[in-house]
């Protein structure tokens, strides 16, 4: 960045947002409009924390440069942010009016730079200001500057679009032809059942639905099917503030309880890549016959590089949400990589009596910088006055519960709504599989979720539950929700039944084993 360039940004951050100061400042003598365009773009970017004068900065500069007649996508922006905020519709017009054939002429690194960097930060700012309102103005306001820049987007939530009409037969044809269903192998018939060792080491990157706590339920689950397949099992949760001193942890774990199998949470340890190879290097040392499981419950997060350097030091690889990824296909991967859910069984009573379908879709979960755009489709349902009812949950809260009751408790109220609602587009816009997916039908209730190529590779279409890729598509699942109840409560029963077969503690567990010793 140039000299002056970098004053002048020094100096317009330091005005924080003072009307007068700024207009002072850009007046006293000739600025260059890029000095400008570039403030703006730091202004807004996710490197510093979005504020009230970082806004309102980015806002006077914006008509400063579209007053003097510039275009950019970022100018644009910024009077949308501007516009939504202080009440000023001819700024938040113009700026959405220029906004989609801009981003259309932008090379592909750099739209992706202003959707990461400039827009996102902005959503999340509005976001977090629309969640406390009354109603829905504000967050639909953001919508139609999210819809401006993100083609796709506008697509998704398009006001005009004709509800189609769903027929069961027609629904169960399309899953059927996109369903690539994975299946989970087990040991040789015959093969013995040793009582194997292990040690999960889990993070805090995963906490229960209603409570925040240093045990998370990911291993006690997870303890249900290791201990019900016959092996024994004890969890180290991890601190995820020295994640290189809970390597030596784990490696000394292993080494005093003689550990057979240690499955670790890679989503935290590979933000360790030195502490983690010389922790698998002393286990191989130790105990040459010891199995490293890396768990990987947000692969989607992770680009190529990282997931081959994770793929290198174990034995096997345990994931599931994203299992359309082409990198799979890689030989790094040969063998190694176990495409399933989590475990669930055992949470909930077998017998726990069926209640009768609810049509109304019931939404349990929070809203934060992974998922905001739960936001949008929350304000866009009640748009259309779709009967779909919400529990926001804080991002902190203690229940007082352990973990394990923390999590069975949700998924109580889970089997009382009877249809539940998952929505899983990322930051990315790509549409991973999240645990949300499993929950819902193993509750008991009908699973209704945006649509995915991923979730194809383990339930079907129209046959384990009902998806959606528009808001209109969802109007359409509610009609057919209300109309057409005993097919609904087919498909609810049937996803029940095929993941307490399909997706059981002893066929995750036995796909474990299978991979571990006794390979193809």
């Amino acid at each position: 960045m140039a000299e002056g360039t970098e004053a002048f940004r020094a100096t317009v951050f330091a005005l924080d947002g003072d009307l007068e100061a700024l207009l002072a400042l850009v007046n006293a003598q000739p600025i260059d409009p890029n000095e400008i365009l570039f403030t703006i773009y730091d202004l807004l970017a996710k490197d510093h924390p979005l504020t009230e004068g970082r806004m309102r900065s980015a806002y006077i500069l914006s008509m400063v440069l579209a007053n003097s007649g510039q275009r950019h996508p970022i100018i644009s922006i910024a009077r949308c942010l501007g516009g939504i905020i202080y009440g000023t519709p001819e700024e938040e017009s113009a700026g959405l009016q220029e906004l989609p054939a801009q981003m259309e002429e932008l090379p592909a690194p750099m739209y992706d730079t202003i959707v990461h960097h400039v827009l996102h930060p902005v959503l999340m700012y509005l976001i977090t200001l629309s969640l406390g309102q009354p109603d829905d103005r504000r967050m639909l306001q953001t919508l139609e500057l999210l819809k401006a820049v993100v083609a796709p987007i506008r697509a998704m939530f398009d006001w005009e679009a004709p509800v189609p009409t769903l027929s069961l037969e027609g629904l169960r044809h399309q899953g059927r032809e996109r369903a690539r269903l994975v299946t989970l192998a087990a040991p040789p018939p015959g093969a013995p059942r040793s009582r194997r060792r292990v040690l999960m080491a889990q993070g805090q990157s995963f906490v229960p639905p209603n409570q925040w706590a240093d045990n998370v339920d990911v291993t006690d689950r997870m303890g249900i099917a290791l201990r019900e397949y016959g092996w024994e099992a004890e969890a180290y949760h991890m601190d995820n503030t020295d994640r290189a001193g809970c390597c030596r942890t784990i490696a000394e774990l292993c080494r005093e309880r003689r550990i057979d199998i240690l499955i670790c949470d890679d989503n935290v340890l590979l933000e360790v890549p030195q502490a983690r190879a010389e922790m698998i290097a002393r286990l191989k040392r130790d105990n040459p016959e010891i199995k490293v499981v890396g768990l990987l419950m947000d692969a989607w997060t992770l680009p190529e590089d990282r997931l081959l350097e994770q793929s290198r030091l174990l034995d096997a690889i345990w994931t599931g949400d994203v299992p359309s990824r082409p990198i799979w296909q890689r030989p790094e991967f040969a063998g190694k990589t176990m495409q399933m859910p989590m475990t669930y069984q055992g949470i909930l009573p077998e017998d726990r009596p069926w209640k009768p379908l609810n049509p109304q879709l019931f939404f349990s979960g929070r809203i934060s910088g992974g998922n905001w755009h739960r936001a949008f489709w929350l304000a866009a349902s009640r748009k259309w006055n779709l009967p779909i009812g919400a529990r926001l949950s804080p991002l902190i809260l203690n229940d007082g519960l352990t973990p394990l009751d923390s999590f069975r408790l949700y998924m109580e109220g889970l089997a009382d709504a009877t249809c539940g609602i998952n929505f899983l587009m990322r930051p990315n816009h790509s549409c991973a599989v999240t645990g949300r997916t499993y929950e819902i039908i193993w509750s008991g209730a009908l699973l209704v979720q945006e649509a995915s190529p991923d979730t194809c590779h383990f339930l079907v279409p129209g046959e384990h539950y009902l998806e959606f890729s528009s808001i209109a598509e969802l109007a359409a699942i509610t009609r057919f929700l209300a109309e057409k109840p005993e097919e609904a409560e087919e498909i609810r029963r049937a996803g029940h039944a095929f993941v307490r077969e399909r997706y059981s503690n002893l066929k995750i567990i036995g796909q474990i084993e299978k991979s571990l010793y006794y390979p193809d």
